[in-house]
Order: C-alpha cells, then structure tokens, then sequence
C-alpha cells in the first residue's frame, strides 16, 4: 500500500497525494496543520481535474504577503503580458498541454 496523504482545497475539494513514508514521517508531526504542498501531478485541460499527484516537499504556510511587493511584480509583468494573444494557448503551453 502506497502512502498519501489527503487534502482539502477550496478549489478542487479533496485531494490524494502520493508520497514516501519518510516525506510523512520526518520532522515535526504535520498532521491537521496548515502547510503547503509542492507536488508534480496532472490535471485535465478539458475539465480541470487534477490526479497522479506525488509530493515533493512540506512548504511553511504562511499567508502574510507584501502587498507592495506584489503590485511591484505585477506592473513589470504587465507589459508582457499584453502582448500575448492568445491566453487560453499559452496557458496550455506552459502547463505542457498540447494546444501550445
């Protein structure tokens, strides 16, 4: 048997998570915490499901940003941005679909 790990998202509901018994073992005891995840996995362009996930790392939740980081970061991006001409296209490139 394969250990996981269940999520709780507000966008894709529960999630299974693969991962090794070390990944759930080690360290401080992450069970009913806040954490983020880092994982690999697949998810379906057609209808966004999301499966096949393995877990490569715990992330330290932390929900405090800097507002003006962000804004910082957004405006450079946006000049870039507005040359793409097809969103949905490139969004399918960079997630590796085949619409690219």
């Amino acid at each position: 048997m394969t250990p996981n790990l269940h999520v709780i998202t507000k966008e894709y509901g529960k999630l299974t998570v693969s991962a090794t018994k070390e990944q759930l073992t080690e360290g401080v005891k992450k069970l009913y915490k806040y954490y983020g995840l880092k994982a690999t996995g697949k998810q379906n362009l057609v209808d966004g499901k999301i499966d096949d996930l393995k877990l490569i790392d715990f992330l330290e939740y932390n929900p405090v940003f800097n507002k003006e980081e962000l804004d910082m970061l957004i405006e450079k991006a946006a000049p870039n941005l507005s040359t793409i001409k097809n969103v949905d296209s490139w969004l399918a490139q960079i997630r590796g679909g085949a619409n690219g």
